[in-house]
């Protein structure tokens, strides 16, 4: 049973009787009673923003859009196109997840995690007002970036003097580096870098003449995946 042109200012009643083919007609139900009103406004696609994969939580995105009224926060998303509206499948089957929160909000912001690396991803953000009219977006679709691992290469110890020493080594993805050293397997000194690099070089200073001296380097990278390499040794003459 659809009512159409209401008021929205106006809050109306229902209750529900059935009727049998031999006429008997049944007790009525509760009454039910809303404020008819429009669904939230979806209709400005939401915005996504994608990170590399991390450990733990594989390739992760962020999905934020806003409503035009307090309403609740859902994605739906599939490696299958996904049909439009309230329709919650997909071409061929393909499985679909839901996520999100039931608190009402007019901005929205929903995490998805442990996604595939370079996988195409098709979603529609959708939202319910306190009464539970639902506005649903358009149906867009993203691609994940690809998993780089976080690795260390070329480490190289040069120009060792009495007093100091040239650290220099790679990674695979720009990365911040500590950088540990000392006469032991417990370091006991660092040097920082904070910023993202490829090339990592440090000078070490200030060392004791005829002493070995063990060094790793622990590099970070954007998606705060952190690998530590090896230990190395070198001697001052």
């Amino acid at each position: 049973y659809l009512d159409n042109n209401l008021d929205s200012n106006i809050t109306y009643a229902y209750r529900v009787m059935t009727q049998d083919a031999a006429g008997n007609i049944s007790p009525p139900t509760n009454e039910v009673s809303a404020k008819p009103g429009s669904a939230p406004d979806v209709t400005q696609n939401p915005q996504v923003e994608l990170f590399g994969w991390k450990q733990d939580q594989g390739v992760r995105a962020k999905i934020t859009w806003n409503t035009d009224q307090p309403s609740t926060s859902y994605v739906a998303y599939s490696t299958g196109v996904l049909h439009a509206g309230a329709d919650n499948t997909a071409d061929g089957g393909a499985i679909v997840k839901i996520v999100g929160s039931p608190d009402l909000n007019t901005t929205h912001e929903i995490w998805l995690y442990n996604l595939e690396p370079q996988t195409k991803y098709y979603f529609k953000a959708f939202s319910a007002n306190e009464i539970q009219i639902i506005g649903y977006s358009a149906v867009l679709d993203f691609t994940t970036p690809e998993k780089i691992a976080l690795l260390i290469s070329g480490m190289k110890i040069s120009d060792i003097t009495m007093t100091g020493a040239l650290v220099d080594w790679d990674t695979s993805k720009a990365a911040t580096t500590v950088l540990e050293y000392g006469p032991t397997t417990s370091y006991g000194s660092t040097l920082t870098d904070a910023n993202f690099n490829l090339d990592h070089t440090f000078k070490l200073e200030n060392l004791e003449s005829g002493v070995e001296y063990n060094l790793r380097a622990k590099v970070t990278d954007s998606d705060s995946n952190t690998t530590i390499s090896d230990n190395y040794t070198f001697s001052t003459p």
